[in-house]
């Protein structure tokens, strides 16, 4: 069975973020293993060093990391529309990648070094989305690229 690791900068702060998250591990349940890991978000002010501050969080980030198949999330990484996303996941399957990674950045997205350690940059879209929505975002895709690649009727 297919596992997707997805590793998160930050908890949720919303308790509707995570009902949501909740919704789709629910019915991702049926297609594959999903672990859902979060790193501490690093201290953010005025002044601080940011590639300072990325390079912590990266690290944290690498040190869960378990040897997966690993897609960033980054607004300049690849664009997919969900059936070319579904056949993305179909073929890496296809080809023994039983463990799927995902990195979700913190506000400040994703220090170089770990963008240049990924099989893959993925956007899910051009416009900016607080990191938070983006884990329900990628959540209710991967539902349905899933469904999609096992013949269900959810994408419509």
């Amino acid at each position: 069975m297919l596992s997707l690791h997805i590793i998160t900068v930050g908890k949720d702060k919303d308790a509707w973020i995570t009902d949501q998250i909740g919704h789709y591990r629910t019915l991702l349940k049926k297609y594959a293993r999903v672990e859902l890991t979060a790193v501490p978000e690093a201290k953010y002010a005025k002044g601080v060093d940011m590639a300072r501050v990325l390079a912590a969080e990266a690290e944290r980030i690498i040190a869960r990391l378990k040897g997966g198949y690993l897609m960033a999330l980054d607004v300049d990484g690849k664009s997919f529309d969900t059936p070319r996303l579904a056949a993305e996941l179909q073929r890496l399957q296809t080809h023994g990648r039983s463990l799927l990674e995902f990195v979700i950045g913190g506000p400040y997205g994703l220090a170089p070094e770990l963008k240049t350690r990924a099989d893959l940059l993925i956007s899910l879209s051009p416009l900016t989305m607080s990191h938070q929505i983006v884990r329900v975002v990628l959540l209710e895709q991967l539902y349905r690229v899933l469904d999609i690649n096992a013949g269900g009727h959810y994408h419509k």
